[in-house]
């Protein structure tokens, strides 16, 4: 709770938050109110099915970039990693479309 809704109103219009650190270091609802207004950005790497953030209202905003947990290095992730690369190769060489296709546009709203 380190960023409180409080906090988060102190950010100046257009600022980014990121965050990496996988806990609840701000209040989310306070950061998804943010966000759903557009006064702020936010890249957010999360742990997989966190419901707060899978809400349609948030689908295709410019101005929120949401990563899985697989985002993250760690030992229980890298195989599931190198699982997706694996599969997504075997689909480019056989014809088949990747699943995790990154595309020239998607690279400027990436961290």
């Amino acid at each position: 709770g380190m960023l409180s809704r409080e906090r988060l109103r102190l950010l100046r219009d257009g600022a980014i938050v990121v965050n990496t650190a996988r806990m609840p270091i701000f209040d989310e609802a306070a950061l998804r109110d943010e966000v759903l207004s557009g006064r702020i950005k936010a890249a957010l790497n999360l742990i997989p099915n966190d419901p707060i953030w899978h809400a349609p209202e948030l689908a295709g905003l410019d101005n929120l970039l949401l990563s899985t947990g697989y985002a993250t290095v760690a030992d229980r992730t890298l195989p599931d990693m190198g699982a997706m690369i694996a599969a997504d190769l075997n689909r480019f060489f056989t014809g088949e479309d990747p699943v995790h296709e990154v595309w020239p546009e998607m690279l400027a709203r990436m961290t």
